[in-house]
């Protein structure tokens, strides 16, 4: 690769290549960061360019940054209803178990009472002694 003369670049030019090294030998290529893209009189309209990006990145930043922020806000309240709901859920399940051991307590008691009355309304009496 043919190394640049001072000529293509003006003297006064920042990104002006470098082409010795410190201990005094030429390289045959600079290093790409020494190496202008598209020469000095192009990085300020660059610039200028990569300025208006970031601009338009910075206002999307916030604008997805608002956005979510909202979102968090949505399920903290998504989470407070669930809560809610399990809560409310286990107060009806637990709930439901009532009415079933009541109904079988009364049909319990129903057979007790039953069983007393069928054992009394007997008139006969066995005897207490013992046969053999």
């Amino acid at each position: 690769m043919p190394s640049r003369s001072s000529s293509a670049v003006p003297a006064g030019c920042a990104c002006r290549p470098k082409t010795i090294t410190s201990a005094g030998f030429r390289r045959a290529t600079s290093h790409p960061t020494d190496r202008p893209t598209s020469g000095c009189t192009n990085s300020k309209e660059s610039l200028a360019g990569l300025r208006e990006e970031l601009a338009a990145a910075q206002q999307d930043l916030a604008t997805l940054e608002e956005s979510l922020e909202t979102q968090r806000a949505r399920d903290v309240e998504r989470e407070a209803l669930l809560q809610q709901l399990d809560e409310d859920n286990r107060v009806l399940r637990a709930g439901e178990r009532w009415p079933f051991l009541i109904m079988g307590a009364a049909i319990l008691g129903a057979g007790f009472i039953g069983g007393l009355l069928m054992r009394g309304g007997a008139t006969r009496r066995s005897s207490s002694r013992i046969r053999f």
